[in-house]
């Protein structure tokens, strides 16, 4: 019985991605004045306009294949409008544009299926979310704690939360720090010194600083120019 759960979910899944591929010359455009027995011509005169005059694509008209309104109309209340362009590079141009809407009232969106419009309220609500988007069909997530997280549907929702929360883990520098960590050594902080022991000369391999890779190599330098000057004083 799981193994034909499973199977179904994989399947709803690969349907689910179908669909959200076929969409991708798609946008939703929210905020436009609705009429009750608006036609799609006026409807897409309507769409002409806001997109023209406010994101300044004149040539817009040619790029739109057709523009209709979404569910049945209700008084004071603008139906959303789905738009195809002929091409792909027409919607995302539109996309990057979209920015020069804020404060107008008009909003646009890419036209997710109805299981990642639902993923996606779901991401806006988790309470340590700040901001949830898509983008090319994908879902993320921004949290508290500034971390970014593409969101996958295997995934459950608590542990996403969680780990909008958690303290983010600082990236060490590459090089013999790292190489030392691996194998269990710990890094002394910045500002440490070297630990001399007996025979153990100035102690440089006890010394693990955490340092970016220029101050790294200006530590070598240095010690590379002591060397010399130790040898050249013999």
């Amino acid at each position: 019985m799981e193994s034909l759960k499973s199977n179904v979910q994989t399947i709803m899944e690969k349907c689910n991605v179908s669909e959200q591929y076929s969409r991708k010359n798609n946008l939703r455009v929210f905020g436009i004045r609705d009429n009750k027995n608006e036609t799609i011509e006026e409807t897409e005169k309507k769409l002409v306009a806001v997109i023209s005059s406010k994101l300044g694509v004149a040539d817009i008209k040619q790029k739109i294949d057709v523009a209709h309104r979404v569910g049945r109309y209700v008084p004071n209340a603008d139906r959303a409008i789905i738009v195809r362009f002929a091409r792909h590079a027409s919607a995302q141009q539109i996309l990057i544009k979209r920015r020069a809407l804020k404060g107008s009232g008009v909003t646009i969106a890419e036209d997710l299926t109805a299981m990642n419009a639902q993923r996606l309220k779901k991401l806006k609500e988790l309470d340590n979310a700040v901001q949830a988007w898509s983008k090319g069909g994908e879902l993320f997530v921004k949290g508290k704690n500034e971390l970014i997280i593409k969101y996958a549907h295997t995934e459950p929702l608590s542990a996403v939360n969680v780990k909008l929360a958690q303290r983010p883990t600082r990236l060490e520098p590459a090089g013999r720090n790292r190489r030392q960590q691996s194998v269990g050594t710990a890094a002394a902080p910045l500002t440490s010194t070297p630990t001399e022991t007996a025979g153990a000369g100035r102690g440089r391999d006890q010394l693990t600083p955490v340092l970016t890779p220029v101050q790294g190599r200006l530590v070598a330098f240095a010690e590379r120019g002591m060397e010399k000057t130790s040898t050249g004083d013999t």
